[in-house]
């Protein structure tokens, strides 16, 4: 038996091989275990923010939808995790550096997830190189923008109509009025 004690039996998941839908199963286990297994839960954030930045835009595609799900929920996990650990009067400088850990990794998971499923996608620029213009066809194009003269449209004024006899105090009744005007 003196070979066992000498062997690690940690166990280490490896969450890059995952499914979305293992991984939430995994998020909810971790979560209801014991406070060690909350290292792992730091793991498992990791991950999904690496998912995020990997599939970018592409989270608002349908079939995004297990992935946008367990954002969700590791985001609500991590939430609840630094909010038990607030309520604890007696810090360690472990548990004040677990949960700035955690703190940032909810932060940055909120940022990264509302950017790439609610802010617009940004046009791809093209570089577009300007054509060049020999000295000849310069003298040429500036001789034909001296001679264009914009032209400049005038508005056409309305002419208001004076008062008609049928019509009170000036006021102009539709033509509907004006029947029923001269039958009352």
């Amino acid at each position: 038996m003196s070979g066992f004690e000498d062997f690690d039996y940690t166990l280490e998941i490896d969450f890059e091989r995952l499914s979305e839908k293992d991984l939430q199963y995994i998020l909810q286990s971790l979560y209801s275990c014991s406070l060690e297994c909350n290292k792992d839960i730091g793991c498992l954030a990791e991950e999904v923010i690496k998912r995020i930045n990997m599939w970018e835009y592409s989270l608002r595609e349908k079939h995004n939808r297990r992935l946008c799900q367990l954002v969700v929920s590791t985001f609500n996990t991590l939430k609840q995790i630094v909010a038990s650990l607030d309520r604890y009067d007696v810090k360690t400088p472990e548990d004040l550096a677990f949960i700035d850990s955690f703190s940032d990794k909810i932060r940055n998971i909120h940022t990264i997830y509302t950017k790439f499923m609610f802010d617009s996608v940004s046009p791809v620029v093209s570089p577009v190189v300007s054509p060049v213009v020999s000295s000849s066809q310069a003298s040429s194009s500036q001789a034909s923008d001296q001679v264009k003269i914009p032209k400049i449209m005038k508005k056409v004024k309305k002419v208001s109509e004076p008062p008609t006899s049928q019509d009170e105090g000036g006021v102009k009744f539709p033509k509907i009025m004006q029947k029923v005007k001269k039958w009352g």
